[in-house]
């Protein structure tokens, strides 16, 4: 029998999760899919914004009218629902998530339904229109991914969470 005292020891580290049990998407595959919609939206928009004049607003030193950012909004929310909603209804993905390989599903690992998905997006969408106090919600809603959760607010209202896919 050898003595190998300075051997490292050996043990089995592998998990075994249980069946049907998701692991957690990381914050970072989060933080870049959210990203990634966003910069989809940003080119796709960008031509829309130049031609109703927003650039030349903003050029003159003026702020766009309330309609226009209204009708822009709206826009934007049309645009990822048909870039994004069939991927989301039979997916629980946008295009960004599906690229990091991360999904939304509900709180008991089952795919995420229309209703879940509403409150998910309209919740994010439409909070931040809220004048003054909209963008500080927006933001509370992002710092919730540091929770032990790793849960936003808009997963808490829509109870659900971003899984690997």
């Amino acid at each position: 029998m050898e003595n190998e005292v300075y051997k490292a020891p050996e043990s089995d580290v592998s998990i075994e999760l249980p069946a049907g049990e998701s692991v957690l998407a990381s914050r970072w595959a989060r933080l870049g899919a959210s990203i990634v919609d966003g910069l989809i939206l940003v080119l796709i928009l960008l031509p829309v914004m130049y031609l109703v004049g927003i650039f030349d607003t903003f050029a003159a030193g003026e702020e766009p009218g309330f309609l226009l950012m209204l009708g822009m909004n709206i826009l934007t929310i049309i645009v990822f629902a048909l870039i994004n909603g069939k991927l989301l209804i039979h997916h629980g993905q946008t295009i960004a998530k599906r690229l990091f390989a991360i999904k939304i599903v509900s709180m008991d690992d089952n795919q995420a339904g229309s209703t879940a998905l509403l409150k998910r997006y309209g919740f994010s969408m439409l909070v931040t229109q809220i004048p003054l106090i909209g963008s500080l919600i927006g933001l509370v809603n992002v710092l919730f991914i540091f929770s032990s959760s790793k849960r936003c607010l808009h997963d808490l209202i829509a109870n659900t969470k971003v899984v690997k896919a």
